[in-house]
């Protein structure tokens, strides 16, 4: 990819990157080989002015007669949002409450209140003023032809429905799908946004984010013809324990136990896996965010159990070396994944994602022993071990991310009713830590001032202090991924012109148009200044994702024209090189003096 911008004097200043090669598609982001690459490739940059005699630079030019700015050079005020859950005894939301009753701690040290205001039934009380409406703009006559713009506010939630099928087994699955059906009809509305996902070794998309929940609940029912995974599980287990009283070679048993073991321990990486690379996708999307996973849960430590259980035939006696085996429930912790749950929720609560965790198997769903199983007695430690180790971990990740989970439970409905009131009301409190862009995770703490009312307190348990860098490419692939689009600039894409080369391709330009009114002029000696970067990615046909490329750019406006410049806006050309099948791009623009950053999304349609 090729930037080019004016310098002063008449020079100007080339920068050139390269070709962008493909990340795999999002549907693909497990075992599946990587896929072509994006056909959409970034070809130059130029910048060029609409209705004011303005300068652009490239920020890596030679200075001439520009001056520097001696005492900023970006600004990043960052924002750290708590979304905070209160209830009383019975479980009810608490209302009403103010700044003045919460105490918030980074790192065991106490902070400061910058932002707060209380989330109740779809709106918002408190000091925190609203969010200003995106600029109108009407200087460029190709925006009347654009599409209105649907922007995600910061209150808006993100539902992603989690099937999988892998962890989980048919009968359970189908029983819990009419509670979400009806959990969709009556709690999720057209203000919301919802997704389904399944998995099943790798991910699908089953549905993309709409505002039409029975699109989703509708879904639900192709699901159900889907086999689950567990059931194989389940199989291999009872074979071992069939076995157990009646094989001689206790070595033997061991050695089977731990193949079982490491057999789950490699599945539940995948599983593990398709999980994180999902919670850090939503990322970028704005608002609220809520990952409902339904499954049979997933165990902490696989083969646990099978270990307990040849472990208690050796201690019924009576086998030659069997003291040899005296401890071996600690080989259990050889396969011991909570490193990998903990790495997960720490990725979830850096994308501001809240588990909700359904163990599907409910109250008496789940049982080591089947019908058909022979041997001797299994004690109940065996059973509890087993239980323990499959829903503890649906109450860790639910637990650090500031959601809720239900174990070991039939009532589906009044777990479902709970979640639906998380939805509805909330507190939001935010600081602004004395760091920015560190990339450090941080512990979060929040306390109520009064704690003799017995109330309980929820929330995510960490944050990680992204760089205004990672944030913006997160920002970007979230707009070309799932259509989150934010406009605090009021910018605009409009294609331009398209013309077909030798080779079969397209030459397409697109302006980025910047309105001027909306970004920070700083006035320095003889002109004002704006500081930018812009930021690109494109995606194809077939999922295929481009690098993220970004460009600086400032601005310099004379000062007798200030006022002039404030009325136009500010065409930034994308020259780009695209194939036959349609494209889409998507653009971030951040003011780097004022914090402001928009993100959009286009589709180029292709020609045949």
């Amino acid at each position: 990819m090729r930037t080019s911008a004016p310098g002063r004097g008449g020079r100007s200043h080339q920068e050139t990157y390269d070709v962008l090669e493909t990340h795999r598609p999002f549907a693909d982001l497990t075992r599946r080989p990587g896929t072509r690459a994006a056909a959409l490739l970034c070809a130059a940059l130029a910048v060029g002015p609409v209705a004011a005699t303005l300068h652009a630079q490239d920020s890596g030019g030679e200075g001439g007669g520009s001056q520097e700015l001696s005492y900023v050079d970006v600004i990043d005020v960052k924002v750290v949002n708590i979304k905070v859950y209160v209830t009383d005894k019975d479980g009810n939301p608490v209302t009403g409450l103010t700044r003045d009753d919460f105490v918030i701690e980074e790192d065991g040290r106490e902070v400061k209140l910058t932002n707060f205001y209380e989330f109740r039934e779809g709106t918002r009380e408190g000091d925190l003023p609203p969010r200003p409406e995106a600029p109108k703009i009407e200087s460029h006559p190709e925006l009347r032809a654009e599409p209105e713009l649907e922007v995600a506010s910061e209150d808006q939630l993100h539902l992603i429905v989690y099937v999988d099928h892998h962890n989980i087994r048919p009968n359970n699955r189908n029983r819990v799908f009419r509670f979400v059906r009806q959990f969709l009809r009556e709690h999720v509305d057209r203000q919301d946004r919802v997704m389904l996902v399944s998995y099943n070794r790798s991910i699908k998309i089953e549905r993309e984010f709409t505002s039409d929940p029975q699109v989703v609940s509708r879904a639900l029912f192709d699901l159900e013809k889907h086999t689950g995974g567990r059931l194989t599980v389940d199989s291999d287990r009872r074979d071992i324990i069939n076995d157990i009283e009646d094989e001689i070679d206790i070595s033997l048993l061991v050695s089977r136990a731990k193949m079982f073991a490491q057999e789950q321990h490699n599945d539940m990486q995948f599983t593990l896996d398709a999980l994180k690379e999902m919670v850090s996708n939503l990322a970028g999307l704005p608002g609220r965010k809520a990952l409902l996973y339904v499954s049979d849960g997933l165990p902490m430590r696989p083969g646990e159990e099978m270990f307990e259980a040849v472990s208690e035939r050796v201690n019924r006696g009576g086998d030659a070396g069997a003291s040899y085996y005296s401890n071996l429930r600690m080989e259990a912790f050889s396969y011991d994944l909570s490193p990998r749950f903990r790495d997960l929720a720490n990725t979830a609560n850096a994308s501001d994602v809240s588990f909700y965790t359904i163990d599907a198997a409910g109250l008496l769903g789940r049982s080591i022993r089947g019908a058909d199983m022979r041997g001797g007695p299994l004690s109940s430690n065996m059973e509890s071990i087993w239980n323990n180790n499959v829903q503890g971990s649906l109450m860790f990740l639910a637990d650090e991310t500031g959601g809720q989970f239900a174990v070991n439970t039939n009532n589906f409905e009044g777990a479902f009713e709970r979640f639906a009131k998380d939805f509805e009301h909330y507190y939001s409190l935010g600081f602004s830590p004395s760091h920015a862009g560190n990339g450090r995770l941080y512990r979060i703490e929040v306390k109520l001032k009064d704690k003799q009312r017995g109330w309980s307190l929820r929330h995510r348990q960490n944050y990680r202090d992204k760089s205004v860098e990672l944030e913006m490419q997160e920002g970007v692939k979230a707009s070309l991924q799932f259509g989150a689009q934010s406009n605090d600039l009021g910018i605009r894409l409009v294609e331009k012109s398209r013309m077909r080369r030798s080779d079969g391709t397209f030459m397409v330009h697109v302006d980025v148009l910047i309105p001027l009114g909306e970004v920070t002029l700083l006035p320095l000696q003889d002109v004002h200044e704006a500081r930018l970067r812009v930021w690109v990615q494109a995606r194809d046909a077939d999922g295929g994702f481009s690098d993220p490329v970004v460009s600086p750019l400032r601005i310099e406006v004379a000062k007798d024209e200030v006022e002039q410049a404030r009325q136009g806006v500010w065409a930034y050309e994308l020259p780009l090189v695209m194939g036959t099948g349609d494209q889409w791009i998507s653009v971030g623009v951040r003011d780097d003096l004022g914090g402001e950053r928009s993100f959009l999304t286009r589709v180029l349609r292709g020609e045949a």
